[in-house]
């Protein structure tokens, strides 16, 4: 059974994924949890994510290769997490475990399999949940609360432990592998998605309807190998550009079946059209009220908000935010340099600080950077002349002669 943190850290990098992409803030997010949870650095998942997040802020910009090399990490790392508990997962019947097959799947449906399991759970010790794969069905409360009401066979009564189940069973070799992929992925698809699959050349692609947030996630082939996408209705974009095969055609069907869902809403609203015009006096009576109200403390928010801005760090895409204290790699007593680039896999330690015993002139996104005498600096990294460190939210290179380090 996992520890606390490691379940904790599970769900922190699903959590990211769920918006269909990775941004600067989320990875910044995730390294500063890693940076409050030194323990876990030192156990996979969380040793997997040192070097990749280093590499990330070492130049002090994050890059679209970048989020997007770190994102494919956090779908292998709910892969991998899916396929943990393998060892712990037993047959209540005792009947021999179902093979699991997706050649002859052609809806958007999971196999009916005769079998029943007890799984562990990964966040509480001693508890146990019973999956049957008929349904599928769980005992947890996440399928109980928010999954129970699906249609037999759908994609989406797939909690965690259905899907660690599908994920452990024996596989027939070939299919077109859009359905093992979805199990594959790991984490339960929102309650709220609708699956389809569309045709496209001579293979299948696997997709749901946009989210609230407009993302909706996407399996196709590239290459021989199904992999995840995600693709923004709104923003009618690929998450960090990149593109499956077909990709217009799979744009257009997402585009589709939110317009659909939007029209077949209308027509439900018309069947009910004098309480919605009820309801709708009541809202706008509540509306007209909230506003009056509303208006009072405008200008006192707006003060408070203001001096909020004035005092907060401003952070866009030319001001670099602070690199995350996991990024200092500790000195080894072996070596007189340590580089970003060291083969063994970085641990973390109290941050390395430094003070300027001179005036220094350094380069920062291409701008000359005076640093004054006696400056403090939080070190990346170093070399036998050179250190990298942060100063004032940039990432700067100086001499180490301009510091007091030995």
């Amino acid at each position: 059974m996992a520890s606390d943190s490691t379940g904790d850290l599970i769900r922190l990098c699903a959590s990211i994924l769920d918006d269909g992409e990775v941004t600067p803030d989320e990875a910044y997010q995730l390294a500063d949890w890693l940076n409050k949870h030194p323990k876990e650095s030192e156990q996979w998942p969380g040793r997997e994510l040192i070097q990749p997040l280093q590499e990330i802020w070492a130049d002090g910009s994050v890059s679209k290769r970048e989020l997007h090399r770190l994102a494919r990490l956090l779908i292998s790392v709910q892969r991998e997490w899916a396929k943990r508990p393998q060892t712990e997962i037993t047959t209540i019947t005792g009947d021999p475990i179902p093979e699991f097959s997706d050649t002859r799947v052609n809806d958007v449906r999971l196999p009916s399999l005769s079998g029943k399991f007890r799984v562990p759970s990964q966040s509480e010790s001693g508890i146990f949940y019973e999956v049957d794969l008929s349904g599928p069905s769980c005992t947890c409360p996440d399928w109980r609360t928010r999954r129970s009401r699906l249609p037999p066979g759908d994609l989406t009564r797939c909690c965690k432990h259905v899907l660690h189940v599908y994920a452990t069973l024996p596989r027939q070799a070939g299919g077109d592998g859009w359905l093992r992929a979805f199990i594959e992925n790991g984490w339960p698809a929102s309650p709220g998605a609708k699956w389809h699959l569309l045709t496209v050349g001579s293979g299948k692609v696997l997709f749901c309807t946009a989210s609230d947030k407009g993302w909706a996630n996407v399996f196709a082939k590239e290459g021989r190998e199904y992999l995840r996408f995600g693709y923004n209705v709104d923003e009618r974009r690929w998450a960090y550009g990149s593109e499956p095969d077909g990709a217009g055609a799979i744009a257009d069907a997402i585009i589709a079946g939110k317009t659909n869902g939007a029209v077949l809403a209308h027509a439900v609203g018309n069947n009910h059209r004098v309480r919605s015009m009820v309801l709708l006096g009541t809202f706008l009576v509540m509306m007209i009220s909230l506003f009056v109200i509303g208006r009072r403390f405008k200008g006192v928010a707006d003060s408070q908000k203001q001096s909020q801005r004035d005092s907060a760090p401003v952070f866009d895409d030319n001001t670099p935010k602070p690199t995350p204290v996991i990024f200092v790699s500790p000195p080894v007593r072996s070596s007189p340099s340590l580089s970003l680039s060291a083969s063994s896999p970085p641990r973390i330690s109290s941050p390395w600080s430094a003070r300027t015993i001179r005036v220094v002139r350094a380069k920062a996104d291409n701008r000359d950077v005076l640093i004054p005498k006696n400056a403090r600096l939080r070190v990346i990294g170093r070399s036998t002349e050179d250190v990298m460190a942060s100063y004032n939210g940039l990432i700067v290179t100086i001499p180490v002669s301009a510091t007091d380090l030995k």
